[in-house]
């Protein structure tokens, strides 16, 4: 069905954009070959300094043209300069800068001889680097959420962090959608999951700010990343140290509301000239509790309704270990291995009364249903990469080899017992699911000059599956266990990505930039229902377009512009044919005939002063598949399933604003607003659903002498719809304070999570036979303790700072 779809238009963009690439190289290699060349002194000893960050500027209107590091002999070049008047400025942790005098290139090179750095007169011999960052950062391309910048995200897991993240929206199920829009792909160290969405939630609820570095939203991504996930990807970046010499860090969290919940983390890092070897350790444990209600009506027949009240709850241990080895081989070559294990369980029940009555309020019977469930998971990956630095120009080879494998098993038993008297309904579920992923993929940078620069790549993948549920149910009447519904199956499934890449970066003037990328991805997928022996194949080819515009009108003033192509491919789990029993009335049902989807998505953002960003977006999908209810009213059973939509419409706003009223006092606001149109056509009609919805999410942060810190942060979001499925407005608000110690090595963190106890979820679905409301309450109240302690060395020598400085200079080049 989807082979060449779209084909002849694809294939009319495709050749537009390979003449843009053709013509852009081709102006490329025509640059001039002009260069400046030069070499760096200490002022006292007179040796030659390495290591030194050379900013070369145009005299015009100061814009930054180019940066390089002197080497180990002092000695600094850049290549092909355009005619004009520049300067050149070295800067050094530890000295004072020094700026050359204004010169003029016309057609022959440049010898600035020697620059003289002398000593800061008020340098220490060592300098402790700290850097205060923002919880949220935006950059051209994506999204930074730093989780331990905020006092009331640090014990948080990440599940909770990206639900307290702009635009983004977890709900009852771990389901993440970004503005509204599903199909979010979500990677570990830029590495997809391929979990469920159970399994994912679980994996995030277990994973911890402490282990993380960072959190990058990308609504509209490169072309080197995979076309996968039409609302963008989620890369979560765990810890990796880079400063020479041993350090790290170790912390210790706690947690009481109703129940309680611990975690503990150590990550290590030691880095010399030659090796740079990391480790690191968490575990902990979650006590959960939980209160769902449901409520469906039925129309039709009988016109009765059932009143379902659930209790739960359950206990998580979890551990895992990651660690790895980077060695250098030389100045230019780097050769890793990292290896990552870890393993959950979790044993829980539910209990939950059901109430039926009549059309004239009569209750006609209760039953009572219990549910035990017993599950575990376990998670293994390895890497090994190489880096090849091929030369001073910034030409670079790397390239990955990647191996994962993922275990999950649970065994739950559930039993209903009826008043009036009747036979009890008991039923036992044995399911377990083993994965296991090859990845290959390299990736090739060629700059050509200051100006322009190639990328290209390519990446293989292979996914098999193999998941198996047995079902039995116990018969009073021969007192023995059997399946008389045929619930039992297994079901196989095999993927093969095979994807090529190319991608063309060029600043056509000293404030314009132009992006433009091109990925083809052809997919062979294998659904194999080896119990009723039914195969589904899927084989198709498509290329994937991206474009990004940068425009810098001045220091204050700039704009950006997006476009991307993009595929989404259901989860497994929601191909997967097995049906699990809820309860007696309430089943979940994969489908194996679910297509993927297509989306066209465009975001243009406004920034001014590097900080106040405005971004508008609109995106168009073809074929969405959602999460939908379908009824049965003879036997009153309700499926929860997955179908394709015919399309969505979605259009946002985002404004973020941080505002320093004084040095002690700092707030951090965004808002976004986000209209979602969904057209489901159901039995020969289609149904349509709207609506515009408002999040938004504010910290205000105070520093206090002594270093105390106070912290306030909240959310708020208006009423929302995903599906067919309406939400009612909720919220949260956190307090916290922190208290650092050891020349702030150490900190103390205690916070209070949803104070109000606000964050409660009501939902309804109404459209044909189906007339459901829900209500979801959890254990959100928390008082939080958290112990972070750093040690080793966080000093960083002169001679060995690289980067000093730089970022507000290479934020205004757009890199």
């Amino acid at each position: 069905m989807f082979r060449n779809q779209k084909f002849n238009s694809m294939n009319r963009l495709f050749f537009l954009l390979v003449c843009l690439l053709v013509s852009a190289v081709i102006k490329a290699q025509s640059e001039s070959n002009i260069s400046i060349s030069g070499k760096i002194i200490d002022g006292k000893t007179q040796t030659p300094l390495s290591f030194v960050d050379v900013l070369l500027y145009q005299v015009s209107d100061t814009v930054l043209v180019k940066h390089d590091m002197s080497d180990e002999k002092g000695n600094f070049r850049f290549e092909n300069i355009s005619p004009g008047s520049y300067y050149v400025k070295a800067r050094l942790l530890g000295y004072q800068d020094k700026k050359s005098a204004d010169f003029d290139i016309t057609n022959t090179s440049v010898n600035l001889n020697e620059i003289i750095l002398d000593g800061d007169a008020v340098a220490l011999q060592e300098v402790t680097v700290t850097t205060k960052k923002q919880f949220v950062e935006q950059h051209a391309d994506r999204m930074i959420i730093n989780p331990e910048a905020t006092i009331t995200t640090a014990s948080d897991n990440v599940l909770d962090i990206l639900a307290k993240s702009p635009g983004i929206v977890v709900d009852k199920d771990g389901n993440i959608t970004l503005k509204g829009k599903s199909g979010i792909t979500i990677l570990i160290d830029d590495k997809p999951t391929y979990l469920s969405t159970e399994q994912l939630a679980a994996m995030l609820k277990n994973l911890q700010a402490t282990s993380v570095e960072k959190i990058e939203i990308m609504e509209n991504p490169p072309a080197k990343y995979d076309a996968e996930g039409n609302s963008g990807i989620i890369n979560i970046k765990t810890k990796r140290g880079t400063i020479r010499g041993f350090n790290g860090s170790a912390s210790l969290g706690a947690q009481v509301g109703e129940k309680w919940r611990g975690n503990a983390s150590v990550d290590l890092n030691y880095r010399n000239e030659k090796w740079n070897i990391f480790g690191g350790f968490w575990t902990g444990f979650n006590n959960n509790t939980y209160i769902l209600d449901f409520t469906r009506k039925f129309p039709e027949g009988d016109n009765s309704t059932f009143y379902e009240s659930s209790e739960g709850g359950g206990h998580n241990t979890y551990n895992g270990i990651k660690i790895g080895a980077d060695y250098y081989l030389n100045k230019d070559q780097i050769i890793g291995i990292m290896g990552k294990g870890s393993g959950w369980k979790w044993t829980g029940n539910q209990n939950t009364t059901t109430n039926i009555f009549d059309a004239s309020g009569s209750k006609q019977r209760t039953e009572y249903t219990t549910n035990d469930e017993d599950e575990n998971g376990s998670e293994l990956t390895l890497n090994l990469n190489y880096r090849w630095t091929i030369d001073t120009a910034g030409k670079s080879l790397s390239a990955d080899l990647d191996y994962a494998y993922y275990k999950y098993k649970s065994l739950s038993e559930m039993n209903t017992d009826y008043i009036p008297v009747a036979n009890p309904l008991t039923n036992q579920n044995n399911q377990s699911s083993y994965t296991s992923i090859y990845s290959i993929k390299a990736d090739y940078e060629h700059p050509f000059n200051e100006k322009s620069k190639l990328e290209a790549g390519f990446k293989s993948s292979l996914v098999n599956i193999d998941s198996e549920i047995n079902y039995k149910q116990f018969d009073y009447s021969t007192q023995g266990w059997d399946d008389p519904n045929k619930m039992s199956n297994r079901f196989k499934y095999s993927e093969n990505i095979n994807a090529l890449y190319a991608s063309f970066k060029h600043k056509w003037s000293n404030k314009f930039d132009i992006q433009l990328g091109l990925r083809g991805e052809h997919t062979y997928s294998k659904g194999n229902n080896v119990t009723i022996d039914s195969i589904n194949n899927q084989n198709y080819f498509n290329l994937f377009p991206t474009v990004f515009l940068q425009e810098t009108f001045s220091e204050k003033h700039q704009t950006n512009f997006s476009y991307s192509y993009r595929i989404g491919r259901p989860s497994y789990w929601y191909l997967n044919p097995f049906v699990w029993m809820m309860n007696p009335y309430t089943y979940f049902q994969g489908n194996p005939m679910l297509q993927p989807n297509f989306s066209h998505s465009i975001k243009l953002s406004y920034t001014y002063a590097q900080k106040y960003i405005l971004s508008l977006g609109y995106a168009y999908t073809k074929g969405d598949y959602n999460q939908i209810f379908e009824q049965n009213d003879a036997t009153k059973i309700t499926v929860v399933t997955w179908r394709n939509l015919s399309n969505i419409n979605n259009a946002d706003a985002t404004l973020t604003i941080p505002v320093e009223i004084k040095k002690w006092c700092q707030i951090n606001a965004n808002m976004t607003a986000f209209y979602n149109q969904y057209k489901l056509p159901l039995s020969g009609e289609m149904l349509e659903h709207s609506k515009v919805t408002f999040r938004g999410n504010m910290n205000v942060s105070f520093s206090l002498p002594k270093d105390w810190t106070i912290e306030l942060s909240g959310w708020y979001m208006s009423k929302a719809i995903y599906s067919m499925f309406d939400f009612d407005p909720m919220g949260s608000v956190d307090a916290g304070i922190q208290k650092q110690f050891l020349n702030k090595k150490l900190s103390l963190k205690l916070s209070v999570s949803d104070i109000f106890k606000t964050q409660k979820q009501n939902y309804t679905s109404k459209y044909q036979n189906i007339d459901v409301t829900g209500y979801q309450e959890y254990d959100s109240r928390r008082l939080r303790f958290n112990l972070i302690w750093r040690f080793g060395k966080d000093n960083v020598k002169p001679a060995r700072q690289r980067t000093t400085g730089l970022e507000e200079e290479a934020g205004r080049t757009g890199k």
